[in-house]
């Protein structure tokens, strides 16, 4: 077979957190100028994510975080053009990395220079490549101090922090999940995190080991997230508050069953009531609304106690649930 003309490009041996990472450099790798080329210049590509994502057979969004994880390991760096007119991606040190006389018996480069990793430095200061995050807790206070892309989803963020296999087994990491769940914005914007926290933890204490895990909850949310706030408050506190025997499933029936209005008017009565979840989450409600007991829930039992007596009362169906 002859060559001759083909070029070739090197490929140095790297340490990537996964394989999806290693298919995207080395496309990178090999689509970068070898030398200044029209507008690029050596170690640039110039390319179009979603494209990139059809050819790799990858999901977009799945491309656009692994990029992302590549530049802040220190690997590629990225600068979008205006119009939407591609992402300039530049291979960082290509030069040096295409430089067949940096390879042997050698001296290490600096970390700083090559984009490798020292020992102290264990697989990089980022939360993929660590590591170090032994359970959710620990994660999550890592993430308060930490910018986040719209791009972060939730069950990606575990994956990378290796926690998606983390059983959940207390309130105490149900509180801290809770706030990996607001940070990364896996619910709509308003969902209060107190009656977040009572419903995952009424969903984990369902399982005979009182323990749930972080993968699980995360594809939960995420069939949630399509709902309303008011949508989604309704749903959580009724579960939580009369139907605490059963599983998430139930909840999803409650969402498909309940639209805004329904749900306004369901969380005005639970509040009316005095319910078991009646605190701060939900201070921000109209105090008429929220803070006054009302008395028409004796004269409701009062009723239900005189139908009862005329034998009246039958086995109410529960509509909240379709399945």
């Amino acid at each position: 077979m002859d060559m001759e003309g083909w070029g070739y490009v090197v490929a140095p041996a790297r340490v990537f957190k996964n394989r999806r990472e290693k298919i995207l450099y080395m496309c990178l790798l090999e689509e970068a100028a070898f030398a200044p080329f029209g507008s690029l210049k050596t170690g640039e590509a110039l390319i179009n994510v979603t494209e990139l994502a059809r050819d790799a057979s990858i999901d977009v969004k799945k491309v656009r975080y692994s990029l992302k994880k590549l530049e802040e390991a220190g690997f590629i760096k990225t600068r979008r053009l205006k119009q939407n007119r591609g992402l300039i991606v530049t291979i960082l040190n290509y030069e040096k990395l295409q430089n067949t006389k940096n390879y042997g018996k050698k001296k290490a480069p600096a970390p700083e220079e090559s984009g490798e990793l020292t020992e102290h430095q264990g697989k990089g200061e980022d939360m993929q490549e660590q590591g170090k995050f032994k359970n959710i807790p620990e994660y999550a206070e890592h993430l308060k101090k930490q910018s986040v892309s719209d791009e972060d989803t939730l069950k990606d963020a575990l994956e990378a922090a290796e926690l998606k296999n983390m059983n959940l087994s207390s309130e105490k990491e149900i509180d801290k999940f809770a706030d990996m769940i607001i940070k990364m914005g896996a619910l709509p914007e308003g969902v209060k995190k107190g009656i977040l926290v009572k419903y995952l933890d009424c969903i984990r204490l369902t399982r005979s080991h009182c323990k749930i895990s972080a993968k699980l909850l995360a594809n939960h949310l995420e069939k949630m997230s399509k709902y309303s706030v008011d949508q989604l408050h309704y749903a959580m506190w009724t579960h939580a508050e009369h139907y605490d025997d059963k599983r998430e499933k139930y909840t999803l029936g409650i969402l498909r069953n309940t639209d805004d209005h329904k749900a306004r008017q369901g969380l005005m009565k639970l509040m009316n009531r005095g319910g078991k979840r009646n605190d701060e989450q939900f201070s921000t409600y109209p105090k008429a609304v929220g803070k006054i007991q009302s008395g028409s829930s004796q004269e409701v039992e009062r009723l239900e106690a005189l139908a009862r007596e005329k034998g009246l009362s039958g086995k109410i169906r529960d509509t909240h649930c379709d399945f």
